[in-house]
């Protein structure tokens, strides 16, 4: 892949994973049942989740779109954005495993997660090396 397909690629990816993102949180937000398909145990499911949308807003949604936005424009700050939201959704995907590990539950959670974490960790590495 040449450097302007690549850009565009992962360009566009963080544009999916930005608006995916946010739709995950303001379906949890906004539903206790949609909630109860990703929290550990229903009758903690709200809360589970709930204590973590600011950080994740902005760490992992407004990272994904600050390296959307520095990827599309060729910023000089290209790498500091990959690798902030690399650490951010790690962070946030190590929790979900821990709390999968703990519970047994939440498994769902993880299979999105881990993903989307080595994808934006592959993003980091693949524009850090460009």
């Amino acid at each position: 892949m040449n450097t302007t397909s690549s850009h565009t690629f992962w360009g566009a990816y963080f544009v999916v994973q930005t608006l995916l993102c946010a739709l995950w949180w303001f379906a949890i937000l906004s539903s206790d049942q949609m909630a109860a398909y990703f929290a550990p145990d229903q009758a903690h499911a709200v809360s589970y989740l709930r204590m973590f949308w600011l950080a994740d807003l902005i760490c992992v949604v407004g990272g994904s779109a600050l390296c959307a936005m520095t990827i599309f424009a060729r910023h000089r700050l290209i790498q500091q954005a990959l690798w902030w939201t690399s650490g951010a959704i790690t962070f946030a995907s190590l929790y979900c495993v821990a709390l999968w590990l703990d519970t047994q539950q939440a498994g769902l959670c993880v299979a999105l997660m881990v993903p989307a974490t080595l994808m934006t960790v592959c993003a980091a590495q693949l524009l850090t090396d460009s």
